[in-house]
């Protein structure tokens, strides 16, 4: 929402001067007639002025000589956004107001660039918090795949940890079996799971990088999350600069997940090779009930595996590529400004990201989506990344068909993984 809260010019963000300068020398008869002139509050991108009016030729062409007259008149002072005007009261309600010739109707707003978008810094005690999350996140995966191997510890060790609530040891004794176990082979059998989590991450992060690089916007640090049934929720990263198009955005968003996607489907498939054979040192029990807990990977997983006496016998990478595919997935959610968040922001507008948002929150709500992990995740969604990100400059044209069919295409598959 875009609220009028500002009653006086002397309380304006923009000078009433610039203000009239802008709409006499830069908007006109010849690109966007002005019919009316708001104050705004920080709903979006920072308090600025919002210039309401008729497109009077292509659109593409205003936004080129809105921006370039702005940069020339106050030498980057102030920072245009283009939006989509909503029709008034009488139009239908969701809606956008459409011109019969140029399109989708437009406003501008125009805001103090030290205002505009997000805060493009990083304070020192967020890198000591991402020093500190990346040490608990590693220690999680470690966990993890030591969790994976726990069928490799003796019988004894392994009757005691079931019944370990009622037996007391005595001080400084070591559990039963474990006095001659070798614990650093234990260790290493764990670290094919760990490596496999952590690769999907950096892969992840790298894919973020490298669009965001491309598209000349600055993010910000990461912040790996741990999580101790998939060894990491993922990372947080912040956009710090604002998009110049939708387009930008969903690069970057969508850069993310398919290269973490990427690294995590390699393992799965490689593992799920491996544990074909069935005749593996290497390989370990899960239970049957994990296919259960997903509707795609589980499916695929039952066409060539089959359960054992001690269960289904899997190689580590296997675990490491399911971990890593569900988390991919719980970053594609069509929710707040996670990754799928942005997608279905940019590719499908403010309104629907609006309405999948609430079905995703109910879905998790009921354990539909995510089973045993729609908690947490919920959780740390709403705490952390539950707003819409901030727009980007020209925030009415629209991502080509390539890009929302990717969007709908890469979303769908996360359900299809989510849901048990």
């Amino acid at each position: 929402k875009l609220v009028n809260i500002l009653e006086s010019p002397e309380e304006a963000a923009i000078a009433p001067k610039d203000v009239e300068r802008i709409k006499k020398e830069i908007f006109g008869m010849q690109t966007f007639y002005v019919t009316a002139v708001e104050n705004l509050g920080a709903e979006m991108n920072g308090a600025g002025v919002l210039f309401k009016g008729n497109l009077r030729t292509e659109r593409a062409k205003v936004w080129e000589t809105v921006q370039a007259d702005l940069e020339r008149m106050f030498n980057g002072e102030y920072t245009a956004f283009m939006l989509e005007e909503p029709p008034g009261e009488d139009g239908p309600s969701g809606d956008v107001a459409i011109d019969s010739k140029y399109g989708p109707r437009v406003s501008f707003l125009i805001v103090p660039s030290d205002r505009a978008g997000p805060s493009p810094g990083t304070a020192g005690w967020q890198y000591l918090l991402a020093l500190a999350l990346m040490g608990l996140t590693v220690g999680s995966a470690v966990q993890l795949g030591l969790v994976a191997e726990v069928s490799k510890l003796p019988p004894e060790t392994m009757s005691w940890l079931q019944q370990a609530g009622d037996v007391e040891l005595p001080e400084g004794a070591l559990p039963p079996g474990l006095e001659n176990f070798d614990s650093v082979a234990y260790v290493e059998s764990a670290l094919p799971v760990t490596i496999g989590v952590m690769a999907a991450s950096v892969g992840h992060e790298v894919g973020h990088q490298i669009a965001a690089f491309m598209r000349k916007i600055k993010i910000g640090i990461p912040f790996l999350i741990p999580n101790s049934q998939l060894g990491t929720f993922g990372t947080l990263t912040q956009i710090k600069s604002t998009p110049e198009t939708r387009a930008d955005l969903f690069d970057v968003a969508a850069a993310g997940p398919v290269a973490g996607g990427m690294v995590a489907l390699n393992l799965f498939v490689y593992g799920l090779t491996l544990s074909m054979g069935g005749d593996s040192p290497d390989l370990i029990p899960i239970p049957n009930a994990l296919f259960n807990s997903s509707l795609l990977l589980g499916g695929i997983s039952q066409l060539f595996l089959h359960a054992g006496a001690k269960g289904v016998m899997v190689h580590p990478y296997f675990i490491a590529g399911w971990c890593a595919l569900t988390t991919q997935a719980l970053n594609l959610l069509p929710v707040g400004s996670i990754d799928g968040g942005r997608m279905t922001q940019t590719a499908f507008g403010r309104r629907v990201l609006g309405a999948t948002s609430l079905g995703t929150y109910i879905g998790l709500s009921f354990g539909i989506i995510a089973s045993s992990l729609a908690l947490p995740w919920a959780i740390y969604i709403v705490l952390t990344q539950r707003t819409p990100e901030f727009a980007p400059k020209d925030d009415v044209t629209e991502v080509d068909d390539g890009r929302a069919t990717l969007a709908f295409a890469l979303i769908a598959v996360a359900f299809l993984v989510l849901l048990p």
